[in-house]
């Protein structure tokens, strides 16, 4: 994703099928939005306008996750004399169903220099949004550094309506078979920092994962649905990375789960398990 140092609205729209059954190809729909500010030098958090980022859509009448990641770039904090570099920001969600803007919810978010934060909500069907969207509003008062540039990303997934509650997480992405197969991913670096990947679906069966940064994605995955071929559902992944981590699949039918593990320091294989799953159809 290329950073844009424009504060203004830049919108990518997907092609998203319209939503008239639950089969699974009638979900395979993402889309993403990003919209980011270059901050002065001194300049305070609070200081600044909103960040509004909006994603239009093609099908009003599906269930949708909806997933904001706040970032704010700069060069080590420390360099700069910054003793606590975090910042605080409340992220509000909302939706225009064609006759007016609905709240949607709103989240509190703290976030490093130099990091990020997610969160996401679900918007239900019945909402009827023509486009989703989401503000990030600065509350933090600390100046920045010279070169700061804080950044709004925005995804949305159409998600059947039968999906897992848990699938409406930032950290959880649910793909194949209407939303059948959860997925999450743990990781642990060299400093001994440790936390869980954000999720973006990129198809109705596969999407990637990030740890630190929207722009290095770490992994990529897809689960299959090989019952014609094996009598099996298939978890292939890459990952591009050497730190610690741990990917769970969960058959949210049955509750079985498969669990892929990489040692810290080993640079991690790709897997192409054609056996994953013995739970068709």
């Amino acid at each position: 994703m290329k950073r844009s140092r424009l504060f203004a609205l830049t919108a990518v729209l997907a092609a998203l099928p319209a939503v008239g059954s639950s089969e699974a190809s009638q979900f395979p729909s993402v889309a993403t939005a990003s919209t980011s500010c270059p901050v002065d030098q001194g300049t305070k958090l609070k200081s600044l306008d909103p960040l509004r980022c909006e994603v239009f859509l093609q099908h009003p009448g599906a269930d949708q996750r909806v997933i904001a990641i706040l970032e704010r770039f700069a060069a080590e904090p420390s360099e700069y004399g910054v003793k606590k570099p975090k910042g605080k920001a409340v992220v509000d969600y909302f939706c225009f169903n064609g006759v007016n803007q609905q709240s949607r919810g709103r989240d509190k978010q703290t976030f490093d220099l130099g990091g990020r934060a997610a969160t996401a909500q679900r918007f239900p069907a019945g909402a009827n949004c023509f486009f989703a969207g989401a503000t990030a509003s600065f509350t933090g008062s600390q100046k920045q550094p010279e070169g700061a540039d804080i950044e709004l990303l925005l995804g949305v997934q159409a998600v059947a309506p039968n999906a897992d509650p848990d699938c409406f997480d930032a950290e959880t992405m649910c793909i194949t078979n209407d939303n059948r197969f959860k997925v999450e991913v743990d990781w642990r670096d060299f400093s001994g920092q440790s936390g869980s990947a954000v999720a973006f679906p990129r198809s109705d069966d596969s999407g990637t994962f990030f740890f630190f940064d929207p722009d290095n994605t770490e992994l990529l995955l897809e689960v299959i649905d090989g019952c014609s071929f094996n009598n099996h559902f298939w978890v292939f992944y890459g990952a591009t990375t050497n730190v610690e981590f741990e990917l769970t699949v969960t058959d949210t039918q049955t509750d079985q789960s498969r669990v892929y593990d990489n040692f810290l320091g080993q640079a991690a294989p790709a897997i192409t398990d054609t056996r994953a799953f013995a739970t068709c159809p």
